[in-house]
């Protein structure tokens, strides 16, 4: 280990060295630079270690960026170590192996791919060949001529044949029999169909006229049955009837259908009759009356209650217009009081000339470390009295 080099440091110095202040301009410029002054690296030429040096800091007049003097000392002491060249070599070795595995598995990919391809072609001869010798085959039997001899014998003792004139007749023969029985079956179906339906006829008619003999027989029975009680009543009808009426005897027939009493009870029943249909004929004529009185009164209910939706939707509908309009105007009240307020602070910032903050950095200057005056040189701001009671949260 190298101890690092440190620069002498001079108390009085420092605090005789008043900085003047510094317009806007060169303090925005100043914000720009480091915070804490950087040590440069030096390089020792005998042993190749590298050696640094904290650099003074020789200007804290910087507005809010100033370092007190307990700061400034721990900025001085401080050694920095720097991890970037070896982050740097860390980083290209992995690199250097990620491209190593990388080529790695690209040349597997391409041999595999070459070896998949070779297999491929292997596999592509072959069925080139295979098709070319199936064709080849095919041809060559094709053109090739045949050496074989037919399979046919010659007997000597063999019979000739017949005449083909012999087998017709024997053909013609047989269908012309065919033919014969075909229409002897035909003709013979046909007979047994004529004789059914001429028995079915006979039997029809042989009904037709066993219903008709009915049916004379019960009406001439019916006639003589009529005949015969005709007979009786006239026989019977001078002993029923009433003595030929004169001009001077009594009626026969109504003579106690109408009397006094009767009279007097059918008027009475008349007059009950006639009562009760005008009775009915009111209450019908009332009824209808009623019915319109009630109908007029739904339909006035109903124009009344259709009045009152209009009226309640217009209401609706001005109310909504109404809150429509308030929200509107609220609106632009708010919105014109922000503009007035913006332009209050405008006119504020305005008339405030050089009194901002950064010009006021000049009469408060702070450490940026410990945010406290740059005049310290070690106080502390905690009370000698000050003492912790166990227990709780306060500090007396």
């Amino acid at each position: 280990m190298v101890p690092a080099r440190v620069t002498g440091i001079s108390l009085s110095e420092l605090l005789e060295k008043v900085p003047k202040p510094k317009t806007a301009p060169e303090r925005l410029g100043s914000s720009a630079s480091m915070n804490i002054p950087r040590a440069d690296a030096e390089v020792n030429q005998t042993n190749g270690l590298p050696i640094r040096t904290l650099a003074e800091c020789r200007d804290h007049c910087r507005a809010g960026q100033e370092l007190c003097y307990l700061c400034l000392q721990r900025a001085q002491k401080n050694i920095p170590v720097y991890f970037t060249e070896e982050r740097k070599l860390r980083e290209k070795e992995e690199e250097r192996v990620l491209q190593q595995y990388q080529h790695m598995k690209d040349q597997e990919a391409i041999l595999k791919a070459q070896l998949q391809s070779e297999a491929h072609r292997e596999q592509r001869e072959k069925d080139a060949a295979y098709n070319r010798g199936v064709a080849e085959a095919v041809r060559n039997g094709r053109n090739a001529r045949s050496t074989e001899f037919y399979r046919s014998y010659i007997f000597q003792q063999r019979p000739l044949t017949p005449l083909a004139l012999l087998k017709h007749e024997q053909y013609y023969q047989s269908l012309t029999n065919q033919m014969a029985d075909r229409r002897a079956k035909e003709g013979k179906e046909k007979e047994d169909q004529d004789l059914l339906a001429r028995l079915e006829k006979v039997q029809l008619a042989e009904e037709f006229a066993t219903q008709r003999a009915k049916y004379m027989r019960e009406k001439t029975e019916q006639i003589q049955s009529y005949k015969s009680a005709l007979d009786t009543q006239v026989k019977m009808k001078s002993s029923f009837a009433p003595p030929p009426a004169t001009e001077d005897s009594e009626p026969v027939f109504g003579r106690n259908d109408m009397t006094n009493e009767k009279l007097v009870e059918k008027r009475r029943r008349a007059q009950e009759v006639s009562k009760h249909q005008r009775q009915t004929s009111e209450e019908r004529k009332r009824l209808a009356i009623l019915n319109d009185l009630v109908q007029q009164r739904k339909e006035a209910d109903m124009l009344q209650r259709s009045k009152e939706l209009l009226l309640s939707d217009r209401a609706l509908q001005f109310e909504k217009i109404h809150r429509l309009q308030k929200m509107l105007q609220d609106d632009w009240t708010k919105s014109s009081q922000l503009k007035r307020q913006k332009e209050h602070r405008e006119e504020l910032y305005m008339q405030a000339g050089s009194e901002l903050l950064l010009d006021q950095f000049v009469k408060f200057r702070r450490c940026l470390q410990c945010k406290r005056r740059t005049s310290n040189c070690g106080e502390t701001n905690v009370w000698c009295e000050s003492r912790y009671i166990p227990g709780s949260r306060l500090m007396v």
